[in-house]
């Protein structure tokens, strides 16, 4: 589809932003990721919900922002997709503190770090990261990140679309971030990947997109910070960054997230019994009916079949 050049999109003010997915990372508990992954559609939507809600104030703002001293509005809830597989993610918008350069300054990426190992360990992430993107400037060779514009959320399947179609050209180069209205991609193999050429590949990619893109080159600041591989429990010692904060977090947080993970196994295995009941009484439904042999017969069916009355 057509594509509109930068002069056409003005983007919104850029804010920090942090994308995090409720459903655990594959390599740090994959038992829980498989439990939920296999409930239905709106149950993972639902335990989705309950997650965030689990670590939100009564504004709707997360309480780990709140607790070290970041500004934040509500969470975005957007699809995640990573490697195929789409996820619900929230997208957290967090007001930036940048220097007199307008570059984001130490302090306020530290809190960023602490803000994203947080919710890697409660929400056993493979990883969480963050991104501040920066438009304007004339250096394409800076400007490692495209905004693109739909003017609308992602479905599902248009995430799908895009990833798919990006990775036939950037594989393994790129990292997809929801937006209210469209998605951010951005170049993470800079070292082998210059930018003027990751945009030129993303833009093949685009091009083939089911919808009308409006995009913008933007240069970002960002961090990804890895999960620890627990499994299925959380360590009581498991914040590197802010070991002060642990026993906060383990009341806070952890207590909270445990609370929902718990309810939500037993709706798993509720929903799997009642899925295996429905399974049984469906084999049963078809079964052929047995053909009846004389001696599955009345002795008064035997003398009917035999012409005696």
């Amino acid at each position: 589809m057509p594509l509109r050049r930068p002069s056409s999109f003005t983007p919104d003010t850029p804010t920090s932003q942090i994308s995090i997915e409720a459903v655990a990372g594959e390599d740090v508990a994959p038992d829980l990721k498989a439990i939920v992954q296999g409930l239905p559609e709106k149950l993972q939507n639902d335990y989705h919900k309950e997650m965030y809600k689990a670590l939100t104030d009564q504004a709707g703002s997360s309480i780990i922002a709140k607790k070290l001293g970041l500004e934040v509005g509500e969470y975005n809830n957007l699809a995640g997709v990573w490697k195929g597989e789409v996820n619900p993610s929230a997208q957290i918008q967090v007001k930036a503190e940048v220097d007199e350069m307008g570059k984001l300054t130490d302090s306020f990426k530290s809190k960023l770090d602490d803000m994203a190992e947080m919710y890697a360990v409660a929400f056993r992430q493979d990883g969480v990261g963050w991104h501040y993107p920066m438009y304007g400037g004339d250096d394409i060779l800076k400007q490692n990140g495209i905004e693109i514009s739909v003017g609308k959320k992602l479905s599902k399947d248009e995430t799908i679309e895009l990833e798919s179609l990006l990775d036939k050209v950037l594989p393994d180069s790129f990292v997809i971030s929801s937006t209210e209205k469209g998605a951010r991609i951005l170049n993470v193999n800079g070292e082998a990947l210059s930018n003027d050429v990751f945009h030129a590949k993303a833009e093949e990619a685009l091009e083939q997109f089911s919808k009308d893109v409006d995009l913008a080159y933007f240069s970002s600041e960002s961090n990804l910070i890895e999960g620890i591989k627990n499994g299925d429990q959380i360590k009581t010692n498991s914040l590197k960054r802010r070991s002060d904060l642990q026993e906060w977090f383990d009341t806070h947080i952890v207590e909270q997230v445990e609370r929902v993970n718990q309810r939500f196994k037993g709706i798993a295995e509720q929903h799997a019994k009642a899925s295996a009941s429905r399974q049984q009484i469906d084999k049963q439904q078809v079964q052929p009916l047995k053909k009846r042999t004389p001696k599955d017969m009345t002795t008064k069916e035997l003398m009917k079949k035999a012409g005696i009355k």
